[in-house]
């Protein structure tokens, strides 16, 4: 059933899966009435290796439970950074979709209304290390990582990143205190300027008296 096999993603169960797998029977069955699926729940308890089996298997790694939420968002909503690190860089998924409504408002109230994307979804729910991934990632895939080094989405899809790259959160985070180290250089330096100024004042003001 469909509540099953969110249940087996959801506990890591990938022996019922495969069980189902050589049954025929398909990986992406939702869960009436909320359509969440094994990837859902995988997603949900950050589970890699079933998602790996899952994506590895044919399951559909951006397909939509009833509210329109991908496991990516789920992996987001739960604050679960290698769940979400899989299904962007190995399994390549969509993450410009946004949920479309929302089924669980009855549990959730807070999410009523509301039409996000993964990484806001991050955002929304206190993840920001899930929401850095998703933003320094799709920087890099535009052409420039969060430091300002070339590189290319091919070269990280295959596996050959460069160094200051690898891990985009440790490179968000290094620019961060680069640029904290640059603003706090200028401050000096302008606050030496300032000093540098007034000693001149008050040296040419001495000389000025002691002429008189």
């Amino acid at each position: 059933t469909g509540k099953g096999c969110y249940i087996a993603g959801l506990t890591g169960n990938e022996e019922s899966l495969a069980k189902l797998h050589r049954a025929g029977g398909s990986l992406d069955l939702g869960w009436d009435g909320y359509g969440c699926t094994a990837a859902h729940g995988a997603a949900q308890e950050g589970r890699v290796g079933t998602l790996r089996f899952l994506d590895g298997n044919g399951a559909d790694m951006n397909i939509r439970d009833e509210s329109g939420r991908t496991p990516l968002m789920w992996a987001a909503m739960w604050g679960k950074l290698g769940a979400a690190r899989m299904l962007v860089v190995d399994a390549g998924v969509d993450t410009t979709l946004k949920n479309t409504g929302d089924v669980y408002g009855s549990i959730y109230e807070s999410n009523e209304g509301k039409r996000l994307t993964a990484a806001q979804w991050a955002r929304d729910r206190g993840h920001d290390e899930v929401a850095e991934f998703q933003r320094a990632w799709q920087t890099t895939l535009a052409g420039t990582d969060s430091l300002g080094t070339e590189a290319s989405g091919a070269q990280l899809l295959s596996g050959a990143a460069p160094t200051p790259v690898a891990d985009p959160i440790a490179a968000a985070g290094a620019a961060a205190v680069a640029a904290s180290a640059a603003s706090r250089a200028s401050a000096a330096a302008a606050a030496a300027a300032k000093l540098a100024r007034a000693a001149y004042r008050a040296v040419k003001s001495m000389a000025k008296a002691a002429r008189v």
